[in-house]
């Protein structure tokens, strides 16, 4: 009977330690965990090969200017790291090829950048004023689940929340293809009134954006472009992504096929047991 005892304690404790061997999103996907992949010098870079933008502009007829561009590009870099906040210099270079519905006559290159304080436990951004602007989406929740509420926004009197619509997408980053959380869906909560959509894809295994519509970025906020319209590449980042072509399912399928295998296990314990008596 003791050694049935020994046994059956044997068996819980390998159940235990294959379920939380396979199961990383069991303590992961908090909405409020600061990244642990963000230190100083880590940066991201994305391209675009043309697009249009809205550029807040007040001497403008309507405060904004309208501009196609080739040749874009947005970057941000951790540049210092203090207590919660990470401090992000932001970039943004593009070819102005039209403007406000006319041909330029000659292509104008244009550089913005600026700097911004994101706490690293809600991606709340501020600008050097400290003035809020809002929840920067640059990263989500690692290992996010399709239960996990994301908030994407808020700035009161607003607040906006997502779910993920799926975790079992890939996306494509300078590592290779990545396992990721993709969000295509109306998001709970408006902003000024409005209803708000989020689409995009983002890395699993550290929530670093993949690919995404800039529609209410508070990045490009901050550098006073209203809206980004143009699809881009994720073309280089020193932030280790994780292994790349992994199935984000494998570990619960590993799970589903292990505690079966653990029962079948104790079965034959136990009828053996029973057959030395």
């Amino acid at each position: 009977m003791k050694r049935l005892h020994v046994n059956w304690v044997s068996t819980i404790i390998l159940v235990f330690v294959i379920f939380f061997s396979f199961s990383p999103h069991c303590f992961s996907g908090s909405n409020s965990s600061p990244p642990t992949w963000l230190k100083k010098g880590v940066y991201a870079k994305y391209t675009f090969p043309s697009g249009h933008l809205f550029l807040a502009n007040p001497t403008a007829r309507y405060g904004i200017d309208s501009i196609d561009f080739s040749d874009g590009m947005f970057r941000w870099e951790c540049v210092d790291l203090v207590e919660d906040f990470a401090k992000l210099k932001l970039t943004v270079e593009y070819v102005e090829t039209r403007k406000n519905g006319e041909d330029l006559e000659e292509p104008i290159p244009r550089n913005l950048s600026t700097e911004v304080d994101v706490n690293t436990f809600n991606r709340g951004l501020y600008l050097q004023n400290g003035s809020l602007v809002g929840r920067t989406t640059l990263w989500l929740p690692a290992n996010a689940t399709l239960d996990t509420v994301i908030t994407i926004w808020d700035v009161p009197p607003d607040k906006v929340t997502i779910k993920p619509t799926n975790t079992t997408s890939l996306g494509m980053s300078p590592q290779g293809t990545q396992p990721a959380l993709k969000i295509s869906s109306f998001a709970n909560g408006t902003i000024n009134g409005k209803n708000i959509s989020l689409h995009g894809l983002w890395d699993l295994n550290t929530g670093v954006m993949l690919s995404q519509v800039m529609e209410h970025e508070a990045a490009f906020t901050a550098l006073n472009i209203t809206d980004w319209i143009a699809n881009g590449v994720f073309e280089d980042t020193n932030i280790d992504l994780g292994p790349p072509n992994k199935n984000p399912e494998d570990p619960r399928l590993l799970m589903l096929i292990s505690v079966p295998a653990v029962f079948v296990i104790l079965s034959v314990l136990i009828f053996n047991h029973k057959r030395k008596k």
